[in-house]
């Protein structure tokens, strides 16, 4: 990655990194939240539980291609 003056950066110092470490870190929060939730109450069902993750996931996504260039 290249600042404006055209020098190299490094990953770490690029801002859209940050936000994207931030933003999955957010992610596997509330993915640890729902799945602490289910195993407290049965009564949650799976089919609910995946479509939220798929929820979860593809709010993500965008986020994570930032992270493997």
């Amino acid at each position: 990655m290249k600042s404006r003056s055209g020098q190299k950066r490094s990953l770490w110092e690029s801002k859209n990194y940050g936000d994207s470490v931030a933003r999955i870190e957010l992610y596997l929060c509330r993915m640890k939240l729902i799945t602490t939730i289910a195993a407290r109450d049965m009564s949650l069902r799976a089919p609910y539980l995946m479509q939220v993750f798929e929820q979860e996931a593809a709010a993500v996504q965008p986020y994570t291609g930032i992270l493997q260039r």
